[in-house]
């Protein structure tokens, strides 16, 4: 485990060790802890710096705040060390004397995903960067403030870093806005509609609450947002055909090359899709953009599906329905039989947890946020087979007993007992998420 003793070769003073422990030979299933004295009196950065939009502070104080993150984050960087939950929310304020531009002393929190090496590898560095600064998109920084960032963390001249880093500007830009949509997508409140990335709002409110996100608390509730992009490699439009015939999926899977063709131009008007009811409705609506006569990115709008709850909501809400028994053999046969569709038409979810699994009020199961889904083949849609079933059973084993959790198995197999070759299959899903939860 990587702990604040690698972090102090950063630069930042240590905390005081009052215990640490270790259990395990193999690397890959050690489980590891360390004790601190506390950090009191102390304040979060997030905090902080919620209000600031409404009341900003004084120039001196945000430029020195904006200078020692920075010389804190590349330091580290410098010292092979990345953080890997790298967010304002994990640096602490000490507030033991009163907070000045000459007098402030940061501490850096979370680090038992840090990771140790000679030097850190260009992917995490800019990770750890992209993190940082989508969790202080919401708090009123100017171009100049970030340009201050830049400056110290890279301890160069600020036109050379413009010329030198204007690709890892360029992606930084792009991952925090893909880290908003994210963010709203699945943890942002609003009882009409999630907002958009776009949006004032979401700075003022959506990114409130980064630390809420990464631990699944969703504050508020969750409104559904009918119809997502869809997958553009004209080679799947056979199986999407097929998936749709037999799903009733409200939302297809988004080709990765999609995405790298946002910004480029501007999305076609969307073409209006007489009798397209995708699982019921009146009709739909599909856009596609072109970029030098190719597949650029492609959107389809789907009508909403009324009247349901999803599966994580009922739970979180002690849901009388899932003390049913019966109603819940109907809705695990459901679940059961269109995750065996996906599969065997090779394709996988990549995300199906309770919380994109929609009942309505009839009973009727819909499966929903599937952007990430794709077509797999050989070993990659076997362990993607397994990440699917292990996220369903990573709630379904704090609200089911086993035998419901196995009989959903046996309804995904098809069978009414089990076989020798299942017993594999079931230890390699119930050890998909051991050490990372």
């Amino acid at each position: 485990m990587a702990g604040p003793a690698a972090a102090a070769r950063g630069g930042r003073a240590d905390h005081d060790r009052r215990a640490y422990g270790e259990r395990g030979g193999n690397p890959a299933r050690q489980h590891s802890f360390i004790v601190t004295e506390e950090l009191a009196p102390t304040i979060s950065l997030e905090d902080y710096t919620a209000h600031w939009l409404e009341q900003p502070p004084s120039p001196r104080l945000k430029h020195a705040l904006i200078a020692e993150v920075a010389r804190m984050a590349g330091t580290m960087h410098r010292a092979g060390v990345n953080h890997r939950d790298f967010y304002i929310c994990h640096f602490l304020l000490h507030t033991d004397a009163p907070v000045t531009a000459n007098a402030l002393r940061l501490s850096l929190i979370d680090l038992h995903r840090a990771q140790t090496r000679d030097a850190v590898p260009r992917r995490w560095r800019d990770k750890d960067l992209a993190g940082l600064y989508f969790s202080a998109l919401g708090i009123g920084l100017t171009e100049r403030d970030k340009l201050r960032f830049l400056r110290g963390y890279f301890r160069r001249p600020l036109r050379q870093v413009l010329r030198e880093e204007a690709g890892l500007l360029d992606w930084l830009r792009r991952k925090a806005a893909r880290l908003q949509l994210r963010y709203a997508r699945k943890y942002a409140p609003g009882p009409a509609r999630e907002p958009l990335a776009t949006e004032p709002a979401t700075a003022a409110a959506g990114l409130r609450g980064v630390r809420h996100a990464r631990e699944g608390i969703r504050p508020g509730g969750r409104a559904h947002r009918p119809g997502s992009a869809v997958r553009g490699d004209p080679r799947h439009g056979r199986r999407r055909a097929l998936l749709r015939q037999a799903l009733p999926c409200r939302r297809q899977g988004a080709a990765a090359d999609a995405r790298k063709a946002a910004g480029q131009g501007r999305m076609a008007e969307p073409e209006v899709l007489p009798g397209a009811r995708h699982s019921g409705g009146a009709g739909g609506r599909l856009g596609l953009e072109r970029y030098v006569g190719l597949f650029g990115r492609g959107a389809m709008i789907t009508l909403e599906v009324p009247n349901t709850l999803d599966l994580a909501t009922m739970a979180r809400n002690d849901d009388p329905r899932l003390a049913d028994r019966a109603w819940v053999e109907g809705i695990s046969r459901q679940v059961a039989q269109a995750t065996r569709t996906l599969h065997a038409h090779r394709f996988a979810h990549n995300d199906l947890k309770w919380r994109n699994l929609l009942v309505n009020d009839r009973s009727e199961l819909f499966l929903i946020d599937c952007p990430t889904g794709g077509f797999w083949w050989g070993p990659f849609l076997r362990r993607r087979i397994v990440k699917d079933l292990a996220c369903l059973d990573k709630l379904a084993k704090q609200r089911l007993s086993r035998t419901q959790r196995l009989r959903f198995f046996l309804h995904y197999q098809g069978r009414d007992h089990l076989v020798p070759e299942d017993k594999p299959f079931i230890d390699r899903i119930l050890r998909y998420f051991e050490g990372r939860e």
